[in-house]
């Protein structure tokens, strides 16, 4: 297992996608916007909610996997009005639809081509 820092990592805004796009070459397909000057990007992956019950016979609470969520992506940017992928993550925030993102953690291999986390 390698440890690796968030540093060199980067964030994309692609356009809205239909319900149609649902594999990882559609994806790829698409065009993105790189978002410039990103501080952090927050925890990010599916979660599982957490379902209880109470077994009478033995006052155990038990604990099973729920339904999943997906999360909300926090960042923090430092301002930057001339930034293209700042700029359409504005527009983004004031339509009701989904829009792609990509993320490159900075986890490449040594040597050709290199290949980090998407």
């Amino acid at each position: 297992m390698s440890v690796n820092t968030a540093a060199g990592s980067k964030l994309y805004i692609g356009p809205v996608v239909a319900a149609t796009v649902n594999t990882q070459g559609e994806f790829e397909a698409l065009s993105y916007t790189e978002v410039g000057e990103i501080e952090s990007i927050g925890d990010f992956g599916d979660q599982f909610n957490d379902v209880t019950a109470l077994t009478l016979n033995d006052s155990r609470m038990r604990h099973f996997k729920g339904s999943v969520d997906g999360g909300q992506l926090q960042l923090t940017i430092l301002f930057d009005d001339g930034d293209a992928g700042q700029q359409a993550l504005k527009s983004a925030l004031a339509v009701k639809s989904d829009y792609a993102i990509k993320l490159t953690l900075a986890n490449e291999s040594a040597g050709s081509p290199a290949n980090p986390t998407t």
